[in-house]
């Protein structure tokens, strides 16, 4: 585990033992392993847990970024997700595009 997973606020244990899936796709898309890294999450992340990956992700805005313009950025990667998701008829498909844009950031 590198330091960065370390600061990470780790996800709430679930009765599955796979709260762990969220560093580790964290871990994928800063690889460069999107494609993994999305298969991990499809496998992995319960329909009822979507918007907790969101605010998740809010939280811990300095895996996506270390500077703060970044890190604005990706507020409004997420945000955009998040709102999509309300409207969005698969959940997966908003999620992954919403984790391949904050992988883009610089």
């Amino acid at each position: 585990m590198n330091t960065v997973d370390l600061k990470l606020k780790r996800p709430s244990e679930t009765g599955t033992g796979t709260a762990d899936y969220k560093l580790a796709m964290v871990d994928l898309f800063k690889a460069g392993k999107i494609r993994e890294a999305r298969t991990l999450l499809a496998a992995q992340a319960r329909p009822e847990e979507m918007d907790e990956i969101f605010r998740w992700m809010y939280d811990n805005l300095d895996m996506w970024s270390k500077t703060p313009e970044g890190q604005d950025e990706a507020i409004l990667v997420i945000r955009k997700g998040l709102v999509n998701h309300v409207s969005c008829a698969d959940a997966e498909i908003n999620l992954s595009a919403t984790l391949v844009e904050l992988s883009q950031i610089v």
